[in-house]
Formats: structure tokens, sequence, C-alpha cells
């Protein structure tokens, strides 16, 4: 019988992969369950972590797994040997060396957007978000109307509304419309990228979650996409890809503003020194050794987890042994 796609993974099982250990066949992950409150730590396969069954099945498509089918052949794809030649580029190259290009850069932008986009509470910014929406739209339309018309667009409004289902809907069809998502990547795309390489791997490596891509603003006490945008200046985007490699993305300005506390464009030479920092960081490995820097991202991806956080080696033993003191 072939795969009937009924374990939605929200986030790719091959990315997933990165973070486990080769069983006999399969990869299994040290796993910290947060469910209703309550944590639990197991080892277990990768295809049978970060899913939510039947999760992107939709009724306005001829086919109802379209969705699945949909990551399954873009960014599920995309994490497997493309994603897999970076991560090994990183591991390998000296310090300093740039390694992305264009290509590249392509690759790590469609798997972060798209993550981004995939996860439940980015579906769920989307059901919060409609009431009041709606709401606005209907008070300015009724404003509008005459009071004999008022009460058949009231019976009208009511019909109206859209279910959960078609409001997952509206988001995915939304998000996903080609033109919009190039647009998004784009924006990735024309920011300063740094691979992180971490050299404290063997004590603190990076750990990762069914909801794995952080979303910070420099200076917002709030995390994610829908508080910060990706278009801001002063947000910072953060991505394990595997236990020793993270990818971080950042505006030029950003960087700036880091380093000096104010944004000024109009001082002399502000071109070249922002020329300067893109030809130093831009697609460069940088060698990452703050353990605290390495536990705030840790900690924070792991607050952020929809349900499944993934520890790795020798992480994975110290959080079990402190859960059962």
């Amino acid at each position: 019988m072939g795969k009937d796609y009924s374990k939605n993974h929200i986030v790719p099982k091959c990315y997933l992969d990165r973070f486990a250990e080769p069983g006999r066949s399969e990869y299994i992950i040290g796993t910290r369950l947060n469910k209703d409150g309550e944590l639990k730590f197991y080892k277990q396969a990768t295809d049978n972590v970060g899913y939510i069954k039947d999760f992107y099945d939709v009724d306005d498509k001829d086919d109802t797994k379209y969705w699945e089918h949909y990551f399954a052949g873009t960014q599920d794809s995309l994490c497997g040997a493309p994603l897999g030649r970076i991560v090994a580029a990183a591991t390998m190259a000296k310090p300093d060396t740039r390694i992305l290009n264009d290509q590249e850069k392509d690759v790590l932008a469609r798997i972060i957007m798209s993550q981004l986009l995939r996860v439940p509470s980015s579906i769920n910014h989307t059901k919060t978000l409609y009431p009041a929406v709606s709401k606005s739209i209907k008070a300015i339309t009724r404003s509008a109307l005459s009071l004999a018309a008022r009460s058949k667009f009231e019976k009208a409004s009511r019909r109206a509304e859209l279910t959960d289902k078609e409001l997952m809907q509206l988001h995915l069809n939304s998000c996903f419309d080609p033109e919009l998502f190039e647009k998004y990547c784009a924006i990735l795309k024309s920011r300063i990228w740094i691979v992180a390489r971490n050299t404290q791997r063997s004590n603190m490596p990076f750990v990762t979650s069914d909801h794995p891509v952080l979303v910070e603003g420099f200076f917002n006490q709030q995390k994610g996409l829908y508080a910060n945008g990706i278009a801001n200046a002063l947000t910072g985007i953060f991505f394990p890809v595997s236990p020793s490699v993270a990818i971080l993305n950042y505006s030029c300005d950003g960087l700036l503003f880091l380093a000096d506390k104010h944004i000024d464009k109009s001082i002399e030479g502000y071109s070249d020194i922002a020329a300067a920092i893109y030809e130093m960081l831009d697609g460069r490995i940088t060698l990452l050794d703050d353990i605290p820097f390495i536990i705030e991202k840790n900690v924070a991806i792991m607050e952020q987890a929809h349900m499944f956080s993934f520890i790795t080696q020798p992480l994975y033993d110290d959080f079990l042994s402190t859960d059962n003191e």
C-alpha cells in the first residue's frame, strides 16, 4: 500500500533526521513532549514525531492531501540533499569561507519561509485575526446600508462566516500564492546570511523543535513572525539546521544598529560601511563559542514549540536526569 499522507509533518522528517541518531531501519531522536503543561522525555523515530494527523486536509481542491503533497515536493525535498550540501560545507570548510551563493540562499529562504507559514501558530494567527477584520468590514458595510437592508445583511453575513477549515485554506492559499511567496523569499535573500558553526557542539549542541525558525526583534520582547515581520531592519532570524550548524539572517541596517545603537544612513561613508559588513559576513562561516547565546536560542526554540522539542546528545541525558530528580 502506498503512502497515505495522513501523518502531516509540520516540520520535515528529513530535517529532523539531522538531529537524530541512525537506528537499524529509522532515525531515532531525543524528544521533549510538552502536552497541556506536562513534560515527557523519550526517544522516538523521526517518522513518529512532529506531525498532526490529517492537519493539512482541505476540501477546496480536488486533492484533499494537496498541501501535504505540496510541502513534500517543495520544502521537504529542499531539506534533503540541497540542505545537506550546505550543512556539509558548513561543517568541513575553513572559518570565514563563503559557502552560500545565490542558489543556496534561495534554498534556505524557501525552507525558512515555508516553515514559518505552515506551522499551527501561523495558521492560528489568521484564525485569530479574521474575527476582528470581519467585524470591522461588517460595521463599515452596515453603516452604508438603509435600515430596510440591514436585516437581510445580518442574515447573509452570518451565513458567510468562515469555519476553521476555511480559514486554514484561506491562510495557505494566500501565503503560498506563488507571486506573494516569491516576494517573501526575495526579502530574506536580500539580507545578510551568516553560517554559524557551533564549536561547543560536544557539550552544548543546537536543539530544534516542530517550530524551528526563531524570529526575534532586537528590542521586542515578543518573538514570532507576526510580532516582528521579516522586512523590519530590527528583526533577526535564527534557524538551526543541525546540532553543529545554524543559519542567521539579519539586515545590514540591523547589524549596524546593534553595533552603534542607531541607524544613520545620511552619514558620510554609510554605503561603504554597509558594503564592508556585507563582504565580511554574508554567506561566510563564523565560529560560535558563546554558550549563553546558544542556550538562549535553544530555550527560545523549545518555548515556541507546538508540542515537540528535539534534543540531541549530550543534552538529552542531562534533561532526562534533571526530569527524574
